[in-house]
């Protein structure tokens, strides 16, 4: 299956200065698991609004996912058995190991179009792979976004990628800054916004929160 909002999520994150910032970086993780998330939602293999989040069929949404992923089926399937509520569920959101797994997955898959570059970074003793976006992938993704502001043509996949930067005071590292001006309204006007402005400040909250108890446990 195709996550096309992780994948542009990776694209537009993923680099490397003193260290990797989407691959060991806490808040870059979770958003990438909320951008699967949002893929899920898109592909209606889950139903997300502000109070619940429901699977329409759990044969079909394990069917769609790859063995690689089939963790998010079964840890969905864990923790709406505790509560169906979207902030109960959003602590999902935190799990190194989904955002590995989704990293590990879409990763692959950029390569094989040679959007990214695979490279072995060292950190703390330990090897990661990261996947490291070319520039002319970055540059293509970007021209993409602004043509389709600039018409109005605004996928629903792209409008979900775009309020997840705009949650996270990102916009101006995405778009150019002619673009900047006008963004918010743009996206404001886009046919779902609410909710999914919505979703992304939950997740916000629970991200927040959870760096707060991991300050509490080191403090």
């Amino acid at each position: 299956m195709d996550l096309p909002i992780a994948q542009d999520y990776l694209l537009l994150t993923e680099k490397i200065t003193n260290r990797p910032v989407l691959r060991t970086r806490f808040t870059a993780q979770a958003y990438l698991v909320l951008a699967a998330f949002l893929d899920l939602r898109d592909q209606r293999l889950l139903m997300i609004n502000e109070q619940h989040v429901a699977v329409p069929s759990e044969p079909r949404l394990e069917a769609a996912l790859p063995a690689s992923l089939q963790m998010i089926a079964q840890r969905l399937q864990a923790a709406r058995a505790q509560s169906d509520q979207t902030e109960d569920v959003f602590k999902l959101l935190v799990s190194w190991k989904l955002a590995n797994a989704i990293y590990d997955t879409i990763g692959p898959e950029l390569e094989q179009r040679a959007l990214v570059e695979k490279v072995i970074f060292q950190n703390n003793l330990m090897p990661h792979t990261i996947y490291v976006p070319t520039a002319a992938a970055k540059q293509a993704l970007t021209t993409q976004l602004v043509h389709e502001l600039q018409t109005q043509t605004l996928t629903p996949a792209h409008r979900d990628l775009l309020v997840i930067f705009q949650q996270l005071q990102a916009l101006k590292w995405v778009l150019p800054a002619e673009q900047l001006a006008t963004v918010d309204a743009q996206l404001a006007a886009q046919p779902g916004y609410v909710q999914i402005q919505a979703l992304t400040a939950m997740a916000a909250h629970r991200i927040t929160m959870r760096k707060f108890e991991l300050d509490s446990w080191l403090s």
